[in-house]
Order: C-alpha cells, then structure tokens, then sequence
C-alpha cells in the first residue's frame, strides 16, 4: 500500500550506543511505519552472572548452605549503572562488553546490611567468571543469612499482602551491634547484636530476623501505617510472622552458644493463658495472641488459611495501651470470626467459628471474656443445704 509519509531523522543513544534512525511517518495520522537504524552493530552474546554465598537458613547448629543471593545490587563502574539479581540470584548485564568492572553489594532490593556503617562488597571484572561468590573473605555469615532472611520474609509478606509496598525498599539490617542475646527494631532499622554472654550474634538465626522484620510490617502495615500501640501485641504479631513461615512452634532455637536445644520461645508447650499468665511483660505477654493464631493454625492444618485471617486484623486494627490486653485479644477474637464470615452476619455463625474459638479459648480469650456478672447477694442460708444464685 502507498502512503503519503513524511521521512524523520532521529539521533540518539540505546543500550548498545548511538543510533541514527530514518523514520517513515504517515503523513495523515502521524504513525511510524518503518524505522530503520543506520548504525549497525555486532551481535554480542547477554552476560548473566549468579551470585551466592553460604548462609544459615535456619539456626548455627544446622549446616550452611550456599544459597542464591536474590535481589542484589551490581554496578556497572564506567557508568554507574545498578543491576539486581532476580529470585534465582542471577544477574542479566544485557550488552554491558567483558572486562567492566562491576562491584557486587550486600545490598539489594529489600536489605542493606551494614556492619559498623559498611556493607560488605566485592569487585570483578565481567566475563571473569559466571559465579559470583560471597564467602568469609569479604562478608561475615551473620552478615550472608541475614541477608537472605530479610528477602525471605519480604516475600512471604508479599504472599500475605500483595499490593502492600511501603517495605520494597532496603532496609538497613545492621550487623554485630554491641551487646549480646538480643535484637530490635527501632523504626527505621533491624540491629542485630554480636556474639557474646553465651549466645551466637543473632543474625545468624533465622526467625530472630524474621520477627525483627515482622515488628516493621506491624509498624508499616497496622492500621492503615499507623503502626501498634501495645507493646504485648506487637510482640505476639512479630512472632506470628516468624511462626507462619516456619511452620515450626520453636523460635529462636540456637541462640546458645552451647545447648543447640535451648530457644527464646515456643509454644507447643506451657502455652499462656488469659488472665493468669498476664504479668506486665510484653514479650511474655504477647504469647498469648501469638498462641491463640499457632493453635488456629493447628486447627486447619493450614498455614495459608489462618493467615488469611490474620491479616484481616491488620485493618480492623484492634489496639490500646498496656493493661488493657485482654479488651484487645478479644476484639481480635471478634475480627477473626468476621474474617471468617462468609454472609455477612456473624451472630448466624460462621464457617470456622468452632475451631477458632476453641483455638483462642486454649488461651484463655473467649467471647465471653468482657462480660460483667451481676446477681442479687444471698446473706445467709441453711448448712449443708444447696444455695441458688440468681445471676444474669
């Protein structure tokens, strides 16, 4: 077919380096019909490179393994360009020539790990090797499997809250912090402490990491960003977090130095109850909740399945200060039963109800935990008679 066309010239830079195109365009309704680029060039093989390192995936006292570093950062020296690993830890260069320098950071999509302000990397020259390996001659192994915990939180999250992104960032994950037997988030971090007081540097446990991060998914995620109030709660959903992606009762198992057996949690056993077990200590405190979810859990046999009512509750958002944690556990109740409904009307029942409250009532938190019982006092009565108590 003929068509009127005007004949546009177009200089410019692509990937492989500049281009000169003759453009033809219909002269009528001004779209391209043909576009050719005067500049040719060779056909150069894509470099794809994978990095690795070995890692804890689970606690010291259980091999490491080398493990796909996803999400990692690259840059391209001459042009200061970044590239990132994909879920495999495979790095695609495009037409980047062999022999650029490229510097690998422990630093990625989701994590930047930091010990003392620093982040461990390395350099090499494109076409060198196809393996890029971070082991103990440029990183630390608390530093590797933190590394690898944050990304495998962050993609469970993703499982859990799709369309949820304030966390798609690289959250400083700061490595070997003084002190010893501990971590913490403080809002804009997760710090990890060193190795020391009989414990291992507890970035090499696995669910420490994992509720460490879950403590900035509450803060982030509950009530719209506005973050948790109390305390017990915060600690209950951080483990919640920990627990979902495990599967495993035990957190923190490994954290001795000595006894690969002892743990920092676990709730399989001696599972906390309402109010008996409330002792103003929020870690302790938040056993509670966590434990009415891990036995929701265990009733369905269905990880996936409680937390999708779990994170229900993340909207309806029940909260309040310290002291008040029997209020809120039974609101949570209250919104994992709406969570459940399947007509709109709780007080017909829902699917599940039975299960979950008999998983909450192990805990001590039922529907009827805020009920006030009133009944006219009986002043004296006949020995070893029966007394009837009239209450509502």
């Amino acid at each position: 077919n003929y068509h009127l066309v005007y004949v546009v010239h177009v200089k410019t830079r692509i990937e492989q380096g500049p281009a000169d195109y003759i453009c033809y365009v219909d002269a009528h309704d001004g779209s391209l019909l043909m576009r050719k680029n005067n500049v040719l060039y060779e056909a150069l093989p894509q470099t794809t490179v994978s990095v690795s390192g070995d890692v804890y995936t689970s606690n010291p006292y259980i091999p490491s393994v080398n493990h796909p570093l996803q999400y990692l950062k690259a840059i391209d020296q001459a042009s200061n360009t970044n590239f990132y690993a994909d879920v495999n830890g495979d790095i695609d260069f495009g037409f980047i020539p062999n022999g650029a320098s490229i510097q690998y950071k422990l630093e990625g999509l989701y994590a930047d790990v930091q010990t003392n302000g620093s982040t461990p990397d390395m350099f090499s020259n494109l076409g060198t090797t196809s393996n890029i390996i971070f082991d103990n001659s440029n990183s630390t192994i608390q530093e590797r499997s933190a590394y690898n915990a944050v990304n495998m939180i962050h993609d469970h999250l993703k499982t859990v809250f799709p369309n949820f992104t304030d966390l798609d960032i690289p959250l400083e994950t700061n490595i070997d912090e003084a002190g010893s037997c501990n971590a913490y988030y403080n809002g804009n971090s997760i710090n990890f402490y060193a190795e020391g007081n009989g414990c291992h540097a507890t970035a090499k446990i696995a669910d420490v990491v994992y509720h460490e991060y879950g403590h900035a998914i509450n803060g982030n995620r509950y009530n719209s960003g506005s973050g948790m109030w109390n305390g017990a709660l915060n600690e209950g959903y951080a483990d919640v977090w920990g627990l979902s992606i495990t599967q495993n009762p035990v957190l923190g198992q490994g954290i001795s130095l000595s006894d690969p057996t002892e743990f920092v949690r676990r709730y399989d056993i001696d599972k906390k109850v309402y109010p008996q077990d409330l002792v103003g200590q929020v870690h302790a405190d938040g056993e509670i909740i966590a434990g009415c979810f891990w036995d929701t859990y265990l009733a369905f046999n269905n990880m996936g399945q409680m937390m999708d009512l779990f994170k229900y509750t993340y909207d309806g958002a029940p909260d309040g200060p310290a002291g008040t944690e029997g209020v809120i556990y039974t609101d949570i109740l209250l919104e994992t039963l709406m969570a459940d409904d399947n007509d709109g009307n709780i007080y017909n029942g829902t699917p599940n109800d039975q299960l979950i409250v008999n998983a909450f009532s192990i805990h001590g938190i039922s529907l009827l935990s805020n009920a006030n019982i009133t009944h006219t006092p009986v002043m004296m009565s006949t020995a070893n008679n029966d007394i009837t108590i009239n209450a509502s």
